[in-house]
């Protein structure tokens, strides 16, 4: 989730594929564990919430904050 939020992508295909292939690899893993009687179904929904917010957080922190328009000095649409 971090380096999809902090990093900066040159094309929108390649985002998504990266998401895609993230969210498959975590989908398995949770499965697996599932499975195979390591975790809880809840254990590991938990979980994939939990991380999806502390790589939010991170992604945004080493983001940094955005500008908005104003603070560009361009003029603001009315």
């Amino acid at each position: 989730m971090a380096l999809v939020v902090a990093g900066s992508w040159s094309a929108a295909a390649l985002r998504r594929t990266t998401v895609a292939l993230l969210a498959c690899g975590a989908v398995l893993v949770g499965a697996a564990m599932v499975y195979l009687g390591a975790h809880w179904l809840t254990d590991v929904l938990a979980g994939w919430g939990l991380g999806a917010a502390v790589g939010a957080i991170a992604g945004g922190l080493v983001r940094g904050p955005t500008r908005t328009r104003a603070e560009d000095g361009a003029p603001t649409p009315r």
